[in-house]
């Protein structure tokens, strides 16, 4: 298997069964916690007790590690396998883009890939902690999201979108309140554009949002009828 290139400040390195790219001044930590090892990896994830996206997530050192897996339809057959490196690294690329565009997002720490069999890898990811953070979607779910907490969120998607970040997966799970800024997390397949988004794609993701939001508490707005156009005007 061919392993792509480090992205910039990071470092690449093999490993046992594949491949490591460390930020450059946490090489040394990241190695004396283990994480170039699958198996650490997995026993750090199953004692953690947190809940992130697609599985389970813990937090280490103050960095949150997850594991990469598919969505969509061909879940259950692809599981947490990716067809080579290519797309587990432009993920850990793009965290450096967005913060280099003036989006926030928590800097990314490390990435270990390891061969699935074959031509199949999976990758697990090492992110900035971000204290005291909550995502739209749980706040959501508990009842505690207010019309500021929607204002600053859609604010921010504005910003991304203006400076020509584009995010396939935008819900609420990936928008991270944390009492001033909202950070946008899972950049799994974002790309960017040379200029502001086109209004296609902004509407695209305006309406994945308000899915996200029926999915979760049964309808589009989350203060009663009508209020699925907060979305929109508050966006503007």
């Amino acid at each position: 298997m061919t392993w792509p290139q480090a992205p910039v400040g990071f470092h690449r390195r093999s490993t046992g069964r594949g491949v490591l790219y460390a930020a450059a001044d946490l090489e040394d930590a990241i190695a004396l916690r283990g994480l170039d090892r699958g198996d650490v990896w997995e026993r750090l994830l199953a004692s953690g007790d947190a809940r992130s996206g697609r599985g389970a997530s813990a937090v280490v050192s103050g960095w949150r590690l997850k594991r990469f897996r598919r969505g969509g339809l061909t879940a259950p057959l692809w599981g947490d396998r990716y067809l080579g490196a290519a797309r587990l690294v432009a993920a850990l690329a793009a965290s450096g883009e967005a913060t280099r565009r003036g989006v926030p997002t928590p800097a990314a720490v490390a990435l270990l890939i390891e061969r699935a069999g074959g031509p199949l890898a999976r990758g697990f990811l090492a992110t900035e902690e971000i204290e005291g953070a909550e995502d739209l979607a749980r706040r959501a779910v508990r009842g505690a999201a207010t019309v500021h907490d929607v204002e600053e969120a859609m604010r921010a998607v504005r910003r991304m979108h203006d400076r020509g970040v584009v995010h396939p997966d935008l819900n609420l799970g990936n928008l991270l309140l944390t009492g001033g800024t909202v950070h946008v997390i899972d950049l799994d397949r974002v790309t960017f554009t040379e200029g502001p988004v086109s209004e296609y794609l902004r509407r695209r993701a305006l309406r994945r949002i308000m899915r996200s939001c029926a999915k979760l508490t049964g309808a589009p707005g989350l203060f009663g009828p009508g209020s699925e156009t907060l979305w929109d005007e508050a966006y503007r």
